[in-house]
Order: structure tokens, then C-alpha cells, then sequence
């Protein structure tokens, strides 16, 4: 009985501070003002040529990760680094958003393309954390999180070492400014940290 009455009293504080917390979770992922207006947010979840899907994702309403919407989901990661600028953002959040179901073939098409679009526009990727109305630090973890699925499969077997691999980066970045710099940092650490955690397991 004590036993009962003491997982009860544990599941209702639990649950009381999982109540607490989410408020600040919710407002983690949440844009600014700023942020909303920077990227043009209210225009374009007002546009009738914005995909459903991605109104979905960025709203945080129910969706499937089908196959329909898994290839149409790779296509916009395909398509971009060549969007308009003014859209560009709200694609950027999109994006992050759907590696919470990522699974099968757009797992791995998420983390090649993403680790692909890092590589290659490692600035303009930097600049979404940086500024007035910049993104929130946990998109940046999301996206380390999507680039991390493409090194989960080429670092199997491999020598290579977080050093090596965020001195990649750096060399990738030496036109950057002090602002750019700092982020890059931050997802170099958060990068190097899950690369150490699956070296040490091989």
C-alpha cells in the first residue's frame, strides 16, 4: 500500500513539473516577434501557394510522414539553398521541425541533404542565428541533430575524430565575422559531443 501511495505521489509531482516546464519548452521553438517578421512568417502561412505540409510542420498540427510527403519534403531541402530569400527562413524552421519524425528513406535523405546544404552555405546558415529577429538556439541544435544523420552513417568504421571534423568547419569558415564565428562554435561543441559519444561505442 505504502508502495502504491509512494509511485502515485511520484507520478502526480512528475507530472506537476512536466506542467511547469512547459510553457518554456513550448517557447524554446517559438520565433520572436522579430524573428516572425524577419522571415515573413504571417505572409506566408497566409499564402495559398505555401504547401499544406509545410503550413502543418511549422504550425505544429498532426502529419504524416508518408511517402508522398517525405519526397515532397526532400524536394524543398533540394530546392533551398536556391529559394528567395523571403522565404528562405520559413523553410529553414520546416525543415528542422520534420526531423522529429524522420525515419527510413527521408532520414536519410534529410541528413545527406542537410549536411550538404551546411556544408556548402555554411554562412548564409550561420546568419539564421544571428541578428535581429535571429532563430532560436534550439533550431540550431535541430539542424546539428540532422546533420549528425548523415555522420552516423559515414563515420561507421571511420578514424576520423570530432577535432578533424570541426576543423573541417573552421577552414570553411575564415571569411566569417566574430557573430558567425560564435554560433559556428556552438555547433561545432554540441556537433563533437555527439561524434565522441558514438566513437566511444565502436
Amino acid at each position: 500500500m505504502k508502495y502504491k501511495c509512494a509511485k502515485s505521489l511520484f507520478a502526480s509531482r512528475y507530472l506537476l513539473i512536466l506542467l511547469l516546464l512547459l510553457p518554456a519548452i513550448l517557447s524554446a521553438h517559438k520565433l520572436s516577434p522579430a524573428a516572425a517578421k524577419r522571415f515573413h512568417i504571417k505572409k506566408i502561412l497566409a499564402d495559398n501557394n505555401t504547401w499544406q505540409l509545410a503550413k502543418d510542420i511549422y504550425q505544429d498540427k498532426p502529419w504524416e510522414l508518408s511517402n508522398e510527403n517525405g519526397v515532397l519534403l526532400l524536394s524543398i531541402l533540394d530546392s533551398f539553398p536556391k529559394m528567395n530569400e523571403s522565404i528562405q527562413g520559413f523553410y529553414f524552421v520546416v525543415i528542422a521541425k520534420s526531423k522529429d519524425k524522420s525515419d527510413g528513406f527521408y532520414s536519410e535523405g534529410l541528413g545527406a541533404g542537410g549536411k550538404d546544404y551546411v556544408d556548402n552555405h555554411l554562412r548564409n546558415f550561420l546568419n539564421f542565428f544571428i541578428g535581429k529577429g535571429k532563430l532560436p538556439d534550439t533550431y540550431l541544435e535541430k539542424w546539428v541533430d540532422i546533420v549528425w544523420l548523415e555522420f552516423a552513417i559515414t563515420l561507421e568504421g571511420t578514424s576520423e575524430t570530432s577535432k578533424e571534423i570541426a576543423h573541417d568547419y573552421d577552414s570553411k569558415c575564415q571569411q566569417c565575422n566574430p557573430s558567425q564565428r560564435e554560433v559556428l562554435k556552438k555547433f561545432e561543441d554540441r556537433l563533437k559531443t555527439g561524434i565522441d559519444l558514438y566513437l566511444s561505442k565502436q
